[in-house]
């Protein structure tokens, strides 16, 4: 009985894991990754959409990277995304908001 009891459960938290990451992939957030570089740096990856071109990267580039705090820009155009190496302390809305500004859309 132990032992159906395990294998029940096991199945309910495999049933319920799958469930969980179906949400992440369809509510559309834009996702974060946020790691610590060294102390006082995070580096921070955003998806952005509407980018079709290297002046779109360009755009975004210049107006990122001189922002207060950024340290470093990266734009991958074809995977629609901009790597941002920030002080830890720069609030990412800051960042979000900047892209917004220059025409592009976060999901």
């Amino acid at each position: 009985m132990k032992i159906l009891s395990f294998i029940f459960i096991i199945i309910m938290l495999a049933a319920f894991t799958a469930c969980r990451d179906d949400e992440k992939s369809e509510s559309g957030s834009n996702p974060q990754q946020e790691q610590a570089d060294e102390p006082g740096i995070t580096t921070t990856e955003l998806t952005v959409w509407n980018m079709t071109c290297k002046s779109c990267v360009n755009k975004i580039t210049a107006a990122l990277s001189d922002m207060d705090g950024v340290e470093s820009v990266s734009v991958d155009l074809n995977a629609e995304k901009v790597t941002i190496k920030h002080d830890s302390g720069l609030d990412i809305t800051v960042i979000e908001k900047m892209i917004e500004t220059q025409g592009f859309n976060l999901p």
